[in-house]
């Protein structure tokens, strides 16, 4: 594994942990949503550099990611 990959997979694992922490969630709950979510594939595709934007930055992203995925699928019921 080269230097940059195992960086990423670093600041994937202080993701994690920060969104674990911030809506109280078991690492492996925080993980799941982590890997399936959008901002994951534009980390790990390198679309607007969200890989050099802060884990906290991140956490917050993604949680407005699984509130907006919640609401479309509440409002599709």
């Amino acid at each position: 594994m080269d230097g940059r990959r195992i960086i990423l997979q670093m600041k994937y694992a202080r993701i994690i942990d920060g969104l674990a922490k911030k809506l109280k969630l078991p690492i492996e709950k925080a993980m799941d949503l982590f890997y399936s979510s959008t901002t994951f594939e534009l980390i790990e595709k390198g679309i607007a550099d969200l890989h050099a934007r802060s884990e906290i930055y991140l956490v917050d992203e993604l949680i407005l990611e699984l509130r907006e995925r919640k609401f479309r699928s509440n409002a599709c019921e």
